[in-house]
């Protein structure tokens, strides 16, 4: 008996032994995961992510953490040894003494295409929503059915494409109609492209609307292609506006 009793008891403890060695270590376990072309989109920009986002059971999103990370600013550590992911927005010491960079507005710098075309109000500011901006450009758009096909006179599409070189890493503005075409019935919507790749798409852009501040990574970015289209919106009194992009900068 007192041997069996002793059998039962290393049986007992090689079991528990066992089941705790178990929840330390890795495991493998099979999953239905689905894909729908899921987008992620931060502050406004679409961000690429090196893994595409998918959804699992029970309705949780699966999003790489780095491209999170990275896209908020964050730095993005990850420690294989204990398994953790590490995610820090603090400014570190050497960021803080680092010299800041010089803006550059965007009409400053060099231009390769300027379709449109997209100028510079010389009378006066560009004014949004009552709002002056000391710098910026205008392209006047009008509804595709009444677009004049002569050179010079206004479309319903503009596209201005700038040299950054790399030198940049983010480009910050105010998007609005000026207020010389607020009673157009026409919106329009702006998409940023670096070395072709789209980088942030606006929701459609409204007359008499408060100026919309957007900020785009284009760290690393050679050519910055800016992309206006008219779209109709079936409320006010003429076909024209000027889209306005005011106090666009890159640093």
């Amino acid at each position: 008996m007192r041997k069996i009793i002793i059998a039962i008891i290393l049986i007992m403890a090689l079991v528990v032994g066992g089941a705790v060695f178990a929840q330390n270590e890795s495991r493998e376990e099979s999953i239905k995961v689905v894909y729908q072309n899921i987008k992620l989109v931060i502050n406004g920009r679409l961000v690429s992510t090196p893994v595409e986002p998918f959804s699992v059971e029970e309705g949780h999103l699966m999003v790489p953490v780095r491209a999170i990370g990275e896209a908020l600013g964050c730095l993005v550590e990850w420690d294989p040894d204990a398994k953790v992911v590490y995610l820090n927005n603090e400014v570190t010491r050497d960021r803080q003494t680092a010299p800041q960079p010089i803006p550059v507005y965007v009409e400053q710098l060099p231009a390769l295409r300027n379709v449109g075309p997209f100028f510079q109000l010389e009378s006066r500011n560009i004014t949004i929503a009552s709002r002056a901006f000391n710098h910026g450009l205008v392209v006047e758009l009008v509804e595709p059915k009444d677009e004049k096909k002569e050179d010079g006179l206004p479309g319903h599409y503009g596209e201005a494409v700038v040299e950054l070189k790399g030198n940049y890493t983010w480009l910050e503005g105010y998007l609005g109609v000026d207020d010389e075409t607020r009673n157009s019935w026409g919106n329009y919507q702006l998409q940023i492209f670096g070395d072709d790749i789209l980088l942030y798409e606006s929701q459609p852009v409204k007359p008499a609307q408060y100026p919309l501040k957007i900020r785009v990574n284009v760290e690393k970015i050679q050519r910055l292609t800016l992309v206006v289209n008219w779209l109709d919106a079936g409320l006010g009194d003429y076909d024209r506006l000027w889209a306005a992009l005011a106090d666009f900068q890159v640093y």
